[in-house]
């Protein structure tokens, strides 16, 4: 669990009587969601309006069980039904009022700038400790879509571990959605190893058990990352040792634990999306498992195991299970690498590598018995700057329906050889 530093951000909702302007009352459901108000004249309807509380004082009214909304051309009335309530009301309400991000931070430079969100440097005001916040546009959201939002708050206030980015304060607004996070310094990891240009099989095996104990870590608490790529691995120091990070939960979601492949939503990135989702079939955990194979794969190599002219062509080789181990790449790899690439990239997931299973195989067990000379591959390629086209995390539905007749009815796929777990 999350320990957020200023609290939760408040969420409230219930029943209350709204004063019309002939002073009759009106059953309205009032919803408080951080910072943003909505009224709407039942539960499930679409709200008829709502407002940001950091513009608009809410106080206790002259009457009995009064709350009066204080609007800029008018104040509005509603009543409680109970003291209870009343009470209750005006103390969500006070508590939204103070939860204005630049209260407790000062927001600086942009890091990070993306389709729906900005990252910025920000500084504790009372410590100067640094920070990351994630500025998500809610407005950029369609409103089916804004569970998305909520469900990743409701993630990230529940996990925290070693290798998972720390979650320090959540600020929700009618516009933004202001997510406090732990700085990484470091950066993206392949960045760094870009830079380097070559990496030993001893420091991949020691990165790559820093990743898969993150992802073990969420498969327990029930969570699949669903998004587990480059962008999404930080590091808190570019100078060894990195203490690779997991960041990122926008396509997160909770699993049955009793149930594994209960999730149906078609999401991921080309090139490290599992095979499962491409082909539409119901997945859970081990999606993360063969982005962990891909992700390990480019780091011994240099190069993606699927590619190809657009997007629908690499699906459709993820979709098929396709890829080999060039000898140019892979001829001074080790035959363990290659064995746990091979037992993370199987096409069929029951057959795939757990995270608790990879952890147990002897490359990223022994990291101390493997050899510490770089690799002849050149890995500059592999910098942020090269991978723009895997930069962005879609909805893949559409990609794949324009592919669907290539993958129709494939319950059976090409690729025997990657089909034998090795541990």
């Amino acid at each position: 669990m999350a320990q957020l530093r200023h609290g939760p951000p408040v969420f409230h909702s219930g029943w209350l009587f709204k004063e019309g302007t002939d002073g009759d009352l009106w059953k309205r459901f009032l919803r408080l969601s951080g910072t943003a108000l909505s009224n709407s004249h039942s539960e499930m309807s679409q709200p008829s309006w709502h407002i940001s509380l950091l513009d608009t004082p809410v106080t206790g009214g002259p009457r009995p069980l009064e709350i009066q909304i204080h609007l800029r051309r008018r104040t509005l009335s509603y009543f409680a039904q109970t003291d209870g309530d009343y009470y209750a009301w005006l103390q969500a309400f006070g508590r939204a009022m103070e939860m204005r991000i630049d209260k407790f931070y000062d927001i600086g430079h942009v890091l990070g700038q993306g389709s729906f969100a900005t990252v910025r440097m920000a500084r504790d005001r009372g410590t100067n400790q640094q920070f990351a916040i994630k500025i998500i546009h809610k407005d950029m959201y369609k409103p089916d879509e804004l569970q998305w939002l909520m469900r990743e708050v409701k993630i990230m206030m529940n996990v925290q571990h070693d290798h998972i980015v720390d979650t320090y304060d959540i600020f929700d607004s009618k516009r933004h959605l202001h997510l406090v996070i732990e700085y990484m310094a470091g950066g993206e990891l392949f960045d760094i190893i870009a830079d380097q240009g070559h990496l030993s099989e001893q420091t991949a095996s020691i990165v790559m058990r820093e990743i898969i104990k993150g992802v073990e870590y969420l498969h327990d608490v029930g969570v699949v990352h669903c998004d587990i790529k480059p962008e999404n691995i930080l590091c808190k120091s570019k100078q060894w040792p990195y203490s690779v990070k997991l960041c990122d939960f926008g396509l997160a979601n909770f699993f049955d634990q009793y149930n594994n492949n209960t999730m149906t939503e078609t999401i991921g990135t080309p090139g490290y999306v599992a095979p499962e989702v491409v082909r539409r079939e119901p997945y859970g955990p081990p999606v993360d498992m063969w982005a962990c194979g891909v992700v390990l794969y480019v780091m011994l190599s240099g190069r993606m195991p699927f590619y190809g002219k657009d997007d629908v062509q690499c699906l459709r080789r993820t979709a098929a299970g396709e890829y080999s181990f060039p000898e140019r790449e892979w001829k001074h790899v080790s035959d363990r690498a290659i064995s746990l690439v091979r037992s993370l990239l199987q096409i069929r997931p029951e057959l795939r590598l757990t995270a608790k299973a990879a952890l147990q195989h002897d490359w990223v067990a022994q990291p101390e018995t493997l050899n510490t000379a770089p690799l002849h591959n050149d890995l500059s390629q592999i910098h942020s700057r090269v991978r723009q086209r895997f930069r962005k995390a879609v909805t893949i539905a559409r990609t794949i329906e324009r592919m669907k007749d290539l993958i129709g009815g494939m319950s059976r796929v090409p690729g025997a050889n990657n089909t034998d777990v090795d541990t």
